[in-house]
């Protein structure tokens, strides 16, 4: 992560904190973890939960915030907030 993008992380917790996107705490986690770079393996150990829920939870924030099914090109468009 550049020094520009680490600045950018407090306009990013604001992103995600809007409620029309309606996500719940595992997901904010999980964007948060995300657009720190941590890889789905890496999610699964830190937020303690199982490697299916934590694809669930990625399919769900990539519906919710970008209305596309599947976690393709989630990581991506998290990264671009």
């Amino acid at each position: 992560m550049t020094l520009r993008h680490a600045f950018r992380l407090p306009a990013f917790y604001e992103h995600i904190q809007d409620g029309r996107y309606a996500l719940t705490e595992h997901e904010r986690k999980a964007s948060m973890l995300i657009r720190l770079r941590f890889i789905p393996s890496e999610l699964v150990v830190l937020l303690g939960l199982s490697k299916q829920r934590v694809t669930n939870i990625r399919s769900s924030i990539n519906r919710k915030m970008f209305h596309k099914k599947g976690t393709k090109m989630l990581d991506a468009h998290i990264r671009s907030l």
